[in-house]
């Protein structure tokens, strides 16, 4: 008789023994934009919508590998194929640790999240990128932005960084909940 188990615990792995059954399993998978030519199975990380490909970023899946050869294109769409046993709940609608949790689908809560960073960027006279390079540097390097003499404060701190991690699709690290100022001057 075959041994019964879920397939789930072993994709990624190699089977301990043949002793295994056939299995379908759920994968997880978020729609993205490249910003790069990438290759089917290619680890990325996520954030704005985008693939992100570097060395420098979160890996949370791979670029589905069932694509031909020529693989994604910049500027093309495709699904992020996300890494087995990371995602916390699967029901369709899934939650994953290192991704905003979205709940049920609504429309506006990019463009909130936008309207929310540009307000503050404009308050502090920065562009949107620049403030969100600039905490995303905080976020995941601890690197401050030093001011020089002139004090600069979040006009509501727990607002931007929700705001931050919709727009970014990142989380914020303990660091950031801890300190949620990244701004720094030299008085």
């Amino acid at each position: 008789m075959q041994k019964v188990s879920d397939a789930l615990e072993f994709i990624g792995t190699i089977l301990p023994s043949y002793t295994h059954t056939r299995d379908a399993v759920h994968v997880a998978v978020i729609p993205a934009r490249a910003e790069d030519r990438l290759k089917p199975g290619q680890p990325v990380g996520y954030g704005r919508g985008v693939a992100l490909a570097g060395a420098d970023a979160l890996h949370i899946g791979i670029v589905d590998p069932f694509l031909g050869p020529a693989g994604v294109e910049p500027n093309q769409y495709f699904y992020i194929f996300l890494f087995p046993r990371t995602i916390t709940g699967l029901s369709h609608i899934w939650t994953h640790p290192d991704l905003p949790d979205l709940g049920e689908p609504r429309e506006q809560l990019p463009s909130e999240a936008e309207d929310v960073l540009r307000s503050q960027a404009r308050s502090l006279g920065l562009s949107l990128e620049r403030m969100v390079d600039l905490a995303t540097n905080y976020n995941n390097n601890s690197t401050c932005h030093y001011t020089g003499e002139e004090e600069m404060y979040l006009d509501n701190p727990d607002a931007f960084w929700e705001a931050w991690e919709m727009y970014t699709g990142m989380k914020i690290t303990l660091r950031v909940k801890e300190n949620q100022e990244f701004f720094r001057c030299a008085c």
